[in-house]
């Protein structure tokens, strides 16, 4: 303003021509474009991108969390751990302090109750690890022996929230290493110490073939999980969780596993065998069944209503102890042979039970016919053979005196049928018959 007013003076004097029509334009450019500029600063602060930034500019920078090899780098905002309140007032009105009221310098709330939870669960798979439960080993003379366990560890939440707080509030250094605390095994060895002595509750053998080399080692693998643990009195065994998913990592190799009554090729196949095993010799030391689940068709190395099938995630096999005693599983596989046995202390009793299956209903498998263009009219080919469905009972027996027996039923499994499938040709077309027509 003060330089147009400037030349505006200089034109009244004579002392500067007008200026011509181009720069008065050039002028007016530069006027609106200042406005625009206004305009925008406006609108810039009116949405608060000042303040926005500045509030970035103060917020914490990111905190390192060190997991063993791997390094984590998370915003305080995404664990619930804001900007540090400032100082709360030590005193009243008149600027004495209130009794009871401490001075506190700046604080910091968090973290979220549910963000460190979610956090400690992944570093929990990073860092932490399972303990490892005491286990029997009976010897070739009778004699048990206790292999001691190994505690694990897992991510000390607690500490772990203080740690984020204070790197939070640290001028620097702000890399967190993931505190953990030890978890000892459930079980302890004095628990054992009846099983020094052992004897057999019960024992059970299936046969499978050596020459199908990978079934024979899904098989040797589950085993060796199964062999020597140990079930407190009234505690439940999980298949599942004592065996472990069947992953290529744990050994397990890829072999024929029944799914929906079809045999496919997956990791793990044949474990079937092993939790089938171990349910016929829970069954007869008089263990209870908790969780049990029949296969999709019937399995030929145990009888009918005797199988017990599993699968990680999704089926398990879980046996509860009735008994005051522990109970340990043993289990072998060699040479064709899978032998499982459970013991007990010396001092136990072993009742003779006895395992008996009643076919109470068998369901023929029926036909389906599939129409096949590649087929001779008429020519019938069978794609899939049929089989029968079966409907059983298991009882588990205890001789008594004389021709009375003790027996409770055990379960009723259903075993569907599958239909045969018969390719067919297509229907012969109809014999051609002449006709006479008039001429």
């Amino acid at each position: 303003e003060a330089v147009h007013h400037l030349k505006q003076a200089l034109r009244l004097q004579g002392g500067a021509p007008p200026a011509p029509a181009s720069a008065r334009a050039a002028r007016w450019l530069v006027y609106a474009l200042l406005g625009l500029m206004a305009l925008l600063y406006w609108w810039w602060q009116q949405r608060g991108v000042p303040a926005a930034l500045a509030a970035a500019a103060a917020a914490p920078p990111p905190i390192v969390v060190q997991a063993g090899s791997t390094r984590l780098q998370l915003a305080p905002e995404s664990l619930g751990l804001g900007p540090v309140a400032p100082p709360r007032p030590a005193g009243g009105a008149d600027g004495e302090r209130l009794r009871g009221e401490p001075t506190a310098p700046g604080r910091l709330e968090g973290p979220d109750p549910q963000a460190l939870e979610r956090l400690a669960a992944y570093l929990d798979r990073l860092v932490g690890s399972e303990p490892e439960e005491p286990r029997l080993r009976v010897e070739a003379g009778g004699r048990g022996v206790i292999v001691p366990g190994r505690p694990g560890r897992r991510v000390d939440r607690a500490a772990l929230a203080e740690t984020l707080r204070e790197a939070v509030l640290a001028a620097d250094g702000r890399t967190v290493v993931v505190p953990v605390q030890p978890v000892p095994p459930s079980l302890g060895e004095a628990e054992l110490e009846p099983l020094t002595s052992p004897r057999p509750l019960s024992r059970f053998v299936t046969r499978y073939d050596p020459m199908e080399a990978d079934r024979a080692a899904n098989i040797a693998v589950a085993a060796r999980a199964l062999d020597g643990l140990v079930v407190r009195p009234g505690g439940t065994f999980s298949f599942n969780e004592a065996v472990g998913p069947r992953i290529t990592e744990r050994g397990y190799r890829q072999a024929p596993v029944l799914i929906n009554g079809q045999f496919t090729l997956d990791v793990g196949g044949g474990v079937c065998q092993t939790s089938t095993t171990l349910y016929n010799a829970a069954l007869l030391a008089g263990l209870r069944v908790a969780v049990r689940a029949p296969h999709s068709r019937p399995v030929w190395y145990v009888p009918l209503a005797r199988d017990a099938t599993v699968a990680w995630g999704l089926i398990d096999l879980k046996l509860t102890n009735p008994y005051p005693y522990p109970v340990a599983f043993t289990a072998t596989a060699g040479d064709g042979g899978l032998t499982v046995e459970v013991w007990a202390p010396s001092d136990a009793v072993a009742l003779p039970w006895q395992l008996r299956t009643v076919v109470e209903r068998a369901i023929p498998a029926g036909a389906r016919e599939q129409e096949d263009p590649a087929l001779a009219p008429g020519e019938r080919r069978v794609e899939q053979p049929g089989r029968s469905g079966y409907v059983a009972t298991l009882w588990r027996e205890l001789p008594l005196y004389g021709p009375v027996v003790g027996r409770e039923r055990v379960n009723r499994s259903s075993y569907p049928p599958y239909p045969a499938v018969e390719r067919v040709g297509p229907p012969a077309p109809p014999s051609q018959q002449e006709t006479g027509q008039g001429k």
